[in-house]
């Protein structure tokens, strides 16, 4: 008789772009971003490559944010005085159409339409990964997955 082994993961968010299970990355608030993603939170992997094309498509938006007297930009809750020359430069860049992914990855930041994340707590889990199949919570393979997980550590 062969024993069938699950391999179970515990996630606390699932990335909208790749699917993959996430214990950090990105935050765009529903309330926040443009058009193209309303209605839900927006999660993303700490992965730049993955994270500075969304960025980047949501360019328009971000920019919308610049203030026309750029030394009003301690108006924003996330400003940080020593990172002022940093939000200038970043301006610059987008007022001469040089921006990079990082320019707005520092922009969107400041103007408090997403922010980086960590999920450290038990209570922080929403996702059962069990053999590669994620599986959110308040479902019955969730509930199997999150059971078997606290098992496999006692064992």
């Amino acid at each position: 008789m062969t024993q069938n082994k699950k391999e179970v993961t515990l996630w606390a968010r699932q990335c909208s772009v790749t699917g993959q299970g996430m214990i950090a990355g990105y935050v765009w608030d529903e309330r926040l971003i443009s058009s193209s993603l309303v209605n839900r939170c927006f999660y993303c992997v700490d992965d730049d490559v993955i994270a500075n094309a969304e960025f980047r498509k949501d360019r328009e938006h971000i920019i919308s944010y610049i203030p026309k007297n750029v030394t009003k930009i301690d108006f924003f809750d996330d400003y940080i005085e020593e990172d002022e020359e940093k939000y200038l430069s970043a301006i610059e860049r987008v007022k001469q159409n040089k921006d990079t992914d990082e320019d707005l990855k520092i922009l969107s930041y400041l103007f408090g339409l997403h922010y980086y994340t960590e999920w450290l707590d038990d209570d922080d889990i929403q996702y059962a990964e069990i053999d590669g199949v994620m599986y959110e919570e308040g479902t019955d393979e969730f509930d199997f997955g999150y059971c078997l997980y606290h098992v496999m550590l006692k064992n």
